[in-house]
């Protein structure tokens, strides 16, 4: 049998990605490939929403799911090399994942890159590189990678994708961060902003380090007419970014749960490569480390700040508590109930915090996150066993082996579960 030149040559079949903002205001997705494919297949399926917010412009085209995993076929199983679809421009909550679009309220937008990394035929785990093209009006700014650009931008991403903005706000920029903030959030949200983040930054520049770089920071609102409301916020390299959706989610907003929020985020910016722990039940080692360094930042700027991380710190210690009588951890987790990993990491955290030999030789969390920080960059891999093995020598061994044996019951449980 003879191979295609493509297969003879150990190319691998390369998908082009582009995304475009019409003049109707719509957005259209379009997948290119350099020989034909069966399927193609999604990185991340978080859920199954593609199959009924994307839609095909050809109805050849179905978007189904297989093997827990969304692809993109033709429904009677033919080739193809290319395919169109209309895509739903709105703010969607996904578990441990980031939403497509985060619209700001002046029609601008936010769209995650790493919503749109797709491979041929399937996804092997080895592919990390995705040829990206975004077009839009020539009025628009386009914002990748910290650049700045007009009407189109090409460029390869990888890892989890970043947050491209494409629109027309005016960014803010000072010495220490570079921002695009909607206009319609509360003044009490952009009183935070634009007073509270620079105190952050030396905050956390004083205990963890100065950065390397300026991060660019995103805050978005938008309606949401479903009754809907929340907030989302997370961090990606070299960027933090918010988004509130629903009258509801700034209806009540004060000043303290913004701090905190700020807080936790800026504080992700500056834990570096060791938060990029990959295990969903591991990940409250850096939630719950962002969590209590929220707390730490708080109560430094004392009186009502203080008040309102002691209440915090008790009411997220009673929940944890609470569902953790109920069914263990890794059950919580493993039922997608991620509240877990901030309310019990924090817990955990302050445990760390509060260890008698870590007070005694004046150790605090911002030290042992720094080590841990070191040994990753050293090569280690950014786990639960480089974590402990950092920890070990700055606690009591009560405390080493309480965490210890938190994950090995974890482990052990949830190995039980998947024989069932």
């Amino acid at each position: 049998m003879l191979l295609s030149p493509l297969m003879a040559s150990g190319i691998e079949t390369n998908v082009e990605t582009i995304i475009e903002k019409t003049v109707q205001n719509e957005w259209i997705l379009i997948y290119r490939t350099d020989a034909p494919i069966d399927m193609l297949a999604f990185k991340s399926s978080p859920d199954k929403s593609r199959t009924f917010r994307w839609r095909p412009l050809d109805d050849s085209f179905v978007i189904t799911v297989l093997d827990n995993k969304e692809i993109i076929r033709k429904s009677d199983s033919t080739k193809f090399t290319q395919v169109s679809l209309y895509l739903t421009p709105t703010y969607i909550p996904l578990p441990k994942d980031y939403a497509p679009f985060s619209p700001f309220s002046d029609g601008s937008m936010l769209i995650h890159s790493g919503r749109f990394f797709a491979c041929p035929n399937t996804c092997t785990g080895y592919q990390n590189s995705w040829e990206i093209t975004l077009i839009s009006n020539n009025t628009d700014l386009i914002i990748v990678d910290g650049k700045s650009f007009k009407g189109r931008s090409s460029w390869v991403d990888k890892d989890e994708g970043q947050k491209v903005y494409v629109g027309s706000a005016l960014p803010i920029e000072n010495e220490d961060i570079f921002a695009l903030i909607d206009n319609k959030l509360p003044s009490v949200l952009l009183k935070v902003l634009q007073l509270q983040i620079p105190e952050m930054m030396v905050y956390f520049s004083e205990k963890l380090g100065k950065l390397k770089f300026k991060p660019t920071l995103f805050a978005s609102y938008s309606d949401d007419n479903s009754g809907s409301y929340g907030n989302q916020g997370g961090t990606l390299p070299n960027q933090v970014f918010m988004h509130w959706y629903g009258k509801k989610a700034i209806a009540d907003l004060n000043e303290f749960q913004v701090s905190w929020f700020f807080a936790h985020e800026i504080a992700h910016v500056f834990q570096g490569e060791a938060k990029n722990i990959s295990a969903i039940e591991q990940q409250w080692i850096h939630e719950g480390g962002a969590e209590y360094m929220a707390y730490e930042l708080l109560n430094s700027l004392g009186g009502k700040y203080r008040n309102y991380a002691k209440e915090k710190f008790s009411t997220d210690t009673k929940n944890c508590h609470k569902n953790t009588s109920e069914q263990s951890f890794g059950a919580l987790i493993q039922q997608k109930k991620y509240d877990a990993l901030y309310e019990c990491g924090l817990v955990f955290w302050k445990i760390i915090a509060t260890d008698e030999l870590a007070l005694e030789n004046k150790v605090s969390i911002f030290d042992i996150w720094t080590n841990f920080n070191l040994q990753v960059d050293d090569g280690n891999s950014a786990t639960f066993d480089t974590f402990i093995n950092t920890l070990k020598p700055f606690v009591t061994e009560n405390t080493y082996n309480t965490i210890h044996e938190f994950l090995e019951y974890r482990a052990t449980e949830n190995k039980h579960s998947s024989k069932e």
